[in-house]
């Protein structure tokens, strides 16, 4: 392919990622599908035998947002604000944007998630579809492998906003059975399903889904950290999630299983068709990496963010006006320690915090 068709090329596929208004006067990117490595790369480092083809991000700024040590599920609200929930608390936090500090609000979950005195519901997901906020439990057994009932909670919330104020009142009860409802499905006997979910949380090999995004046709797929299935990682797309938090059964498409180099996944958003994972290992000659893959087949592309390593990412954010051009990913950091404390030990709400970093896509 000469220089010029391959300029056509690229172009073709980034104006489909939203990233096509950047490309006018400047040179060609590169992008690194996985599915073509011979062998695992470090993120952002593709090998020689890699294709032409790589996206660029560079980090623009970090920031750290206060009343959580965890950033574990993300998702934007509108242009100028996102929520966050985390396994510590069944608190949803609202932050601006722009604004790094203190939440602008923080709406109690206990009551919509049903939790008795001094449970949680280990809240590891969030995922916006249409006006409604959908927040997924990881459904997994504790690092002692005992189960916890109370982390089998997938809920809905109706979203309105008024003046930078946001109203989330539950839509139907919370769902309890999406965990039965998976390891029942006859198609998924060859993913082990009931085996998994008999080990702890912890254990790669453990039942946790992590992950949760929108799809398309109103699809809500359901990202797995664990268990990895022939070093691939998981997702499974529930039809009709809507019904099901009216009381209705959930249906289940074919589920997928992507090759990212031995990773799982810990967070995911969507925009535009086109689904961002925030993906990690229990290997130390890997760690994170975050992914690109569009809903078709089993190639997804490695995007290169440097220093990625830095934080401990478990979630990413994709904001309607940036789109694919700038991803906001937060940090899981309820292990950093501070005066001989793990940041989730700390006593006061406003001392904790977690970390962001912003990546722009890089023009070249």
């Amino acid at each position: 392919m000469n220089k010029q068709s391959c300029i056509q090329t690229l172009r073709g596929i980034l104006f489909l990622m939203g990233l096509m208004p950047l490309l006018t006067g400047c040179g060609v990117a590169s992008v690194t599908s996985s599915g073509d490595q011979k062998r695992p790369s470090p993120p952002g480092k593709p090998d020689d035998k890699s294709p032409l083809l790589i996206v660029d991000y560079f980090m623009q700024h970090t920031a750290y947002f206060r009343g959580s040590c965890d950033g574990s599920g993300g998702a934007a609200l509108d242009k100028d604000h996102f929520a966050v929930v985390n396994d510590e608390t069944s608190h949803l936090l609202i932050y601006k944007r722009h604004d790094p500090g203190e939440p602008i609000q923080s709406i109690n979950l206990r009551k919509p998630l049903e939790l008795k005195k001094k449970e949680e519901g280990d809240l590891e997901a969030l995922a916006l579809v249409k006006d409604y906020l959908f927040v997924l439990g990881s459904h997994s057994r504790d690092r002692d492998g005992k189960k916890q009932k109370e982390r089998r909670k997938l809920l809905a919330l109706r979203l309105r906003s008024e003046s930078g104020v946001f109203d989330l009142k539950p839509l139907g009860d919370v769902y309890e059975d999406l965990m039965d409802d998976l390891e029942n499905h006859d198609a998924f006997d060859e993913l082990g399903l009931k085996q998994s979910a008999g080990e702890a949380g912890s254990d790669p090999e453990g039942f946790n889904i992590e992950g949760l995004c929108s799809g398309s046709d109103g699809v809500l797929w359901l990202c797995f950290r664990g268990p990895r299935i022939g070093a691939r990682a998981l997702l499974i797309p529930m039809i009709n999630p809507g019904d099901v938090v009216a009381g209705d059964r959930p249906r289940f498409g074919k589920h997928q299983l992507l090759d990212l180099q031995g990773r799982t996944i810990r967070g995911a958003d969507n925009f535009g068709g086109h689904i961002i994972f925030v993906a990690d290992t229990d290997r130390d000659d890997l760690g994170p990496a975050i992914y690109i893959w569009d809903e078709q087949g089993n190639d997804v592309t490695q995007l290169h963010t440097p220093e990625l390593r830095s934080i401990d990412p478990e979630s990413v954010v994709i904001f309607p006006d940036t789109g694919l051009q700038e991803l906001l990913v937060l940090s899981d950091d309820g292990g950093r320690r501070s005066n001989g404390k793990d940041c989730k030990d700390w006593n006061g709400k406003s001392d904790k915090r977690f970390r962001s970093v912003t990546y722009r896509w890089l023009q070249p």
